[in-house]
């Protein structure tokens, strides 16, 4: 039997497909998300983080050097992954609406979802 990640409240389940090494581009993703969402709707946001801004500027600098010697023009899809700190995401996330932001490690997910006993979809 399914039940909902959180009793008693429907909401839509929204999947983040999609790569931006642009942090614009990021939020204005994470607008449309947040205003997708149901009253009481959750969006998690599962992607590789790192802790340290240097780690961060260090690898959008290295994309773009990459990028310049290959002659990769804007907009044209290059897959380089670009974390951005936990601040930054979580920074990004209230900037494009979203109420309450926290960073939870996955066993915390599944944790909370098996206390539960709900399904992560």
């Amino acid at each position: 039997m399914r039940r909902d990640i959180i009793p008693g409240v429907k909401h839509q389940g929204y999947m983040k497909l999609w790569r931006s090494n642009n942090f614009a581009e990021k939020a204005g993703l994470y607008t449309k998300i947040q205003k997708a969402l149901r009253a009481k709707g959750m969006y998690i946001e599962c992607d590789y983080m790192v802790t340290d801004q240097p780690v961060e500027d260090e690898l959008f600098a290295e994309n773009a050097r990459l990028r310049r010697e290959m002659n990769i023009q804007d907009g044209e899809f290059y897959q380089f992954d670009t974390p951005c700190t936990i601040d930054n995401q979580i920074a990004m996330l209230k900037k494009a609406g979203f109420s309450s932001v926290e960073m939870v490690r996955l066993m915390k997910i599944i944790q909370l979802a098996q206390r539960d006993r709900c399904s992560i979809v």
